[in-house]
């Protein structure tokens, strides 16, 4: 299964409903600083792939820990 479809299937509740459910948070807010050239090559990359950059990082930390997990 390709990221984009999997990312697809994983997020189609609004944010809003991931926020706020019967009182309770399903998600965590973390900011991130980037470098600018970073920054901007990330964003280059979300227009090509039809992807928000959120998505994209939370693709490199679900790898990284699968990949923490696997060592």
């Amino acid at each position: 299964m390709n990221f984009k479809k999997y990312e697809g299937e994983n997020n189609k509740k609004p944010l809003n409903g991931l926020l706020t459910s019967n009182g309770k948070k399903k998600v965590k807010f973390i900011g991130v600083l980037l470098p600018i050239d970073l920054y901007s090559e990330l964003e280059e990359i979300a227009r090509e792939e039809e992807r928000t950059i959120s998505q994209i990082i939370r693709l490199a930390i679900r790898k990284y820990l699968r990949e923490r997990r696997n060592a």
